[in-house]
């Protein structure tokens, strides 16, 4: 589902397939790919648990292998749910379920905020936080345990 936020002479559309900024247009002038499907059809996806591929579409966890077929993770193809939606802020949720389960185990909640803000002139701002998560990550002979936020911010001006 597609919502169109706007302040001014900016404008976003975002979407709750993948939590993503579809456009962003201020003064008339587009600052997202627009989607060339000759090239490539997607726009400012979400890239969550991983960027990139991983080897042979497998990762192990505690003696167990979990499968992600997909490149940059399960984000981007995840129907989000929108928490929150104004006129100038949309806040998209993906949260660990049984399908993200086989093939992440841990427990997650990913909060993608897109806010539209006037900050002297228009600016937009994603801010995405990866929280509540506990997670045992064996890494060679030691284990780590993880806990806590880990917050990202892209800014289109």
């Amino acid at each position: 589902m597609q919502r169109t936020l706007k302040i001014g002479s900016a404008e976003a559309v975002v979407d709750t397939m993948g939590g993503e900024l579809i456009s962003y247009m201020n003064h008339g002038r587009e600052y997202v790919w627009t989607g060339d499907k000759a090239y490539w059809n997607g726009h400012a996806p979400v890239l969550f648990p991983f960027v990139s591929a991983i080897r042979n579409n497998e990762v192990s966890f505690q003696d167990e292998r979990y499968t992600i077929a997909s490149k940059h993770g399960f984000a981007r193809k995840s129907e989000f749910q929108l928490e929150e939606c104004t006129d100038s802020k949309a806040v998209f949720k993906l949260k660990a379920n049984d399908t993200t389960m086989k093939m992440y185990p841990y427990d997650f909640t990913l909060s993608a905020a897109k806010i539209n803000k006037r900050l002297q002139g228009t600016e937009f701002a994603i801010d995405y936080s990866d929280y509540d998560v506990d997670a045992l990550i064996a890494q060679e002979e030691s284990t780590v345990l993880l806990s806590g936020a880990l917050e990202r911010t892209a800014r289109y001006c």
